[in-house]
C-alpha cells in the first residue's frame, strides 16, 4: 500500500513504518501493528480489535472462506501466523503459532508458542491451547485472563508513546 499506514488508520495506537497493509483492513482504536507485521486481505477482510496488538513478524492471511478477526485486548506475538481464523477477545497467541482457516479460539483462551491449531478447529473460551496439532490442555484461570488484557493495554500505552515521539522510531540509543 502506498503511502502512510498511520494517515489510512489514525485511530491506531501505533503501526511501525515497516508494517505492511494490503486490502480490506479494519483496525480499531488503539491497536498496534509492531515491526515486519504484514495484513493481505485479497478476497477477504481482516479485522484488528481495538487495544490488540500484532507483535514483529506476524503475519495475518485471509482464508479461502474465512475472513481474519482479531478481538479486543488480544496479544499476537512474534512470528504467530493467522490465517482466515477468529481469535476472540482478551486472547494470547503465543510466539511462532499458527492458527489455520476456520479456527475459532473462544474468549479468554492463551495458545502456547509453537503450536498448531489446524482447520476447523472450535477451541472453547477460557481454553488453554498446546502442541501440533493444538488441544485444549486445561482451562484458564480468571487471573490469567486479566493479565493479558493488561499486557495488550501496555502494549497499547507503550505504542501511543512511540507514536508520539519526535522520531516514531521506536527505538532508544544506548550510550556505552
Amino acid at each position: 500500500m502506498p503511502g502512510d499506514p498511520s494517515a489510512r488508520f489514525p485511530q491506531a495506537a501505533y503501526i511501525d513504518a515497516s508494517a505492511r497493509i494490503f486490502g480490506g483492513v479494519e483496525i480499531a482504536e488503539g491497536a498496534s501493528l509492531w515491526p515486519g507485521a504484514v495484513i493481505r486481505a485479497e478476497s477477504q477482510f481482516v479485522r484488528i480489535g481495538r487495544l490488540s496488538n500484532l507483535q514483529d513478524h506476524v503475519l495475518v492471511h485471509v482464508g479461502y472462506r474465512h475472513p481474519t478477526i482479531v478481538g479486543d485486548y488480544c496479544s499476537i506475538t512474534h512470528r504467530v501466523v493467522l490465517h482466515g481464523c477468529r481469535i476472540g477477545d482478551n486472547c494470547l497467541i503465543g510466539i511462532g503459532a499458527t492458527i489455520m482457516e476456520g479456527v475459532v479460539i473462544g474468549e479468554n483462551s492463551i495458545v502456547a508458542g509453537h503450536s498448531f491449531v489446524a482447520d476447523g478447529t472450535l477451541i472453547p473460551p477460557n481454553s488453554i491451547v498446546m502442541g501440533t496439532p493444538g488441544k485444549v490442555v486445561r482451562t484458564a484461570n480468571r487471573a490469567a485472563h486479566s493479565s493479558d488484557a493488561r499486557e495488550a493495554s501496555e502494549k497499547s500505552t507503550g505504542a501511543r508513546m512511540i507514536r508520539t515521539s519526535p522520531t516514531r522510531s521506536g527505538f532508544m540509543t544506548v550510550a556505552p
